[in-house]
């Protein structure tokens, strides 16, 4: 019996679920501050007008949505959204990737 596209592509899809999946355990199981650019600090992330914005989807834990909602509030920002939008800003110019 011969096996369909549907079958070959469902499982390329699940063995590369599954390969995703043990990267991200290996990268998440290192120090956490080697994971950001050298010379980063999150703490200097500040509130300031900037481009237009795109619509993106994550998933996160509710703990982690909780946190980062009153880190956003503690660094005076209205949202959620718009402190990690800065805080990845940050990653991205610190990691030199604007230029």
């Amino acid at each position: 019996m011969a096996i369909d596209n549907k079958t070959r592509f469902d499982t390329a899809m699940r063995e590369n679920d599954k390969a995703a999946k043990e990267q991200f355990s290996e990268v998440f199981a290192e120090d956490a501050s080697s994971l950001l650019p050298d010379g980063f600090d999150p703490s200097k992330v500040v509130a300031e007008k900037s481009e237009r914005k795109a619509s993106v989807s994550i998933t996160m834990t509710p703990s982690m949505k909780k946190d980062l909602t009153k880190l956003a509030k503690q660094n005076g920002f209205r949202s959620m959204s718009a402190y990690v939008t800065k805080l990845l800003d940050g990653v991205i110019e610190a990691s030199n990737l604007h230029k």
